[in-house]
């Protein structure tokens, strides 16, 4: 038999905000563990939140083997790593003060607006052990801003948001990077419809589906758009799509998975050049379906690890907006919901909100507008690249818009 416990502490301070004022200041400590046990090719679980008796939660675990919930891939072992990136966060009272000299600011800048919604500091630690040699620790912490912006003379909920999420909190930034939004938002802007340039992210263009072509089991049951392609060209040479659970760069994703993977670099390469390299597959679907363990498991601290996905990227494209565009006009993408993907990858989605971009600048705000495409022209024959610079103050290198060609409908 052998026993492994997974760990999760987290400690998040939030400061939270209505009609551009603090309204409460909350401090909220979690601890949660997973208690697993393997043996003869059976998996037994228990999870504990807060203080619990640990050797009645090793016997609950055990006595959860009679549930035979299958695992017949081997633990992870003999592997020992601790990495910490939680220096540089400010104190409570540091971070509470910050968030109070942003709302102010905003106040007095952006008068026409109410800003509501959290800002959040969150500390979070995640630990991996067990009786074979797997001794695995990873902490971290981040700052998290999700402002609803409601125009006070409008009767929407929302008109505008602005969400960040990075290990600094520069108020100058932040502030500078609305109060251009804001000005943007009163100059009426337009641009033809047919093709033309986007700016968005990868969760902004057809993610969902992109994840279920890459997963292990709709690979292996020929139902995901990648079916059949593995070590083919599918996308431009310039797509180059990885997971990447490096330690600077990861904000709630730890450099190991959920079965104590460590991926060589920290990265799993899923596109490189184009071409389809790796399937994500857990331990018990490369197992299955005969496919490498790419590092990709997930599960709750009760839960048996499955496959999933944690820090999907794009590689830049050494090029700014400017350069990718040619100069020319691109809708920027604030808001976009409601959107779906067919089977073979025709992908649309309304667009709430969105700017008019050229010579890489903000202009202006475009009327609601709908885009469309084909995952395959988007990330194949319309993939311009990822730039290396962005229309905000606080984008990371992590962050950059992706330029690509799709057709734009009002």
């Amino acid at each position: 038999m052998i026993k492994e416990k997974l760990t999760l502490k987290s400690r998040t301070t939030t400061v939270a905000a209505a009609a551009s004022e603090v309204k409460s200041v909350r401090f909220v400590s979690t601890e949660k563990r997973g208690y697993r046990v393997y043996e003869s090719g059976r998996i037994g679980i228990f999870g504990t939140t807060g203080a619990y008796d640990e050797a009645k939660a090793w016997k609950k675990a055990e006595e959860n083997l009679k549930n035979e919930i299958p695992y017949p891939a081997a633990a992870s072992r003999g592997k020992a790593e601790h990495i910490d990136v939680s220096d540089g966060l400010l104190g409570d009272k540091a971070f509470v003060d910050k968030a109070k000299e942003l709302l102010a600011r905003l106040k007095e800048t952006c008068p026409a607006f109410l800003f509501s919604n959290n800002i959040l500091k969150t500390e979070h630690e995640i630990s991996l052990v067990n009786d074979v040699g797997l001794d695995l620790s990873y902490r971290a912490g981040v700052y998290q801003l999700d402002l609803v912006m409601k125009e006070k003379a409008s009767a929407n909920i929302m008109d505008l948001g602005y969400s960040y999420t990075g290990k600094t909190f520069d108020v100058e930034k932040m502030a500078s990077d609305i109060e251009e939004l804001v000005r943007a938002y009163y100059v009426p802007a337009d641009i033809e419809e047919g093709e033309q340039y986007v700016l968005a992210s990868l969760y902004d263009l057809g993610l969902d589906k992109l994840y279920e072509g890459i997963r292990a089991d709709s690979y292996a049951n020929g139902t995901g758009l990648f079916a059949g392609k593995l070590g083919r060209k599918v996308f431009n040479e310039g797509v180059t799509i990885y997971e990447d659970r490096t330690p600077d760069s990861g904000f709630f994703s730890c450099f190991f998975d959920d079965e104590g993977v460590v991926n060589e670099d920290y990265k799993n390469i899923v596109f490189e050049n184009g071409v389809f390299k790796n399937v994500l597959a857990c331990k018990l679907d490369a197992q299955k379906y005969g496919l490498p363990v790419s590092g990709s498991a997930s599960a709750a601290y009760d839960g048996v690890p499955q496959t999933g996905l944690s820090g999907l990227r794009l590689a830049g494209s050494g090029r700014t907006i400017r350069e990718l565009t040619q100069g020319g006009k691109a809708v920027y993408i604030v808001m976009a919901s409601g959107g779906d993907t067919t089977p073979d990858g025709n992908f649309a989605t309304p667009v709430h909100i969105s700017f008019l971009c050229e010579n890489g600048k903000l202009v202006g705000r475009l009327p609601a507008l709908n885009i469309s495409g084909n995952l395959f022209d988007i990330y194949g024959k319309n993939f311009a690249g990822q730039a290396e610079d962005s229309l905000s103050l606080t984008d990371s290198e992590l962050n950059k818009p992706i330029v690509v060609k799709m057709k734009v409908m009002k």
